[in-house]
């Protein structure tokens, strides 16, 4: 039978979800509002589910704060590591695993590319904006590179609104999971 402390999910953990995007101080000024706006009490740990209703809450805030906590949601929910500058260890000393890996014989499937933006603005939208923006680019979107997956992520990035705040987002996810 598990512990009940081995069962909790450390708080530096959970901030680490938020602060590549929100920065430390304004995650845990967002996280501590949460948690009282829930009734859950202050702590250094906390249970699965206290994080999942926590997200959840979250996800609905209009803006950046939303965007970034479907982000963590999703993230937490898959299991998905958090990112190497965020990783802490555990009461057992073992850190968490990075989601960094090489890409697949110098190519990065579309697909990886789409996860990235599909999550907020849809996958057909965001399939949509992908084949937009390399046709602009003159690039193939089946055979992307690292550097033409950039230029897709920076392009998309430099409009306004959710697809920038989103692609900005990608853009950050992306770095981690294929490093220079």
């Amino acid at each position: 039978m598990q512990s009940p402390a081995r069962a909790q999910i450390q708080k530096a953990t959970i901030l680490g979800l938020l602060a590549p995007t929100l920065g430390e101080e304004k995650s845990l000024a967002v996280w501590e509002q949460a948690i009282r706006s829930l009734g859950i009490a202050a702590a250094d740990a906390y249970t699965p589910e206290e994080v999942s209703a926590v997200f959840e809450s979250l996800a609905t805030t209009p803006g950046l704060v939303g965007v970034v906590a479907r982000f963590a949601r999703a993230r937490f929910d898959t299991g998905a590591s958090v990112p190497p500058s965020s990783r802490r260890e555990d009461d057992d000393g073992v850190a968490a695993p990075t989601s960094i890996r090489e890409p697949p014989a110098g190519r990065i499937p579309l697909a990886d590319v789409l996860s990235l933006l599909a999550p907020s603005l849809g996958e057909e939208k965001a399939m949509e904006v992908i084949v937009q923006v390399a046709k602009t680019l003159r690039l193939a979107p089946t055979e992307l590179t690292r550097p033409g997956a950039l230029a897709i992520l920076d392009a998309m990035a430099s409009s306004s609104g959710l697809l920038g705040v989103v692609a900005r987002l990608g853009k950050t996810r992306f770095l981690l999971r294929y490093p220079g």
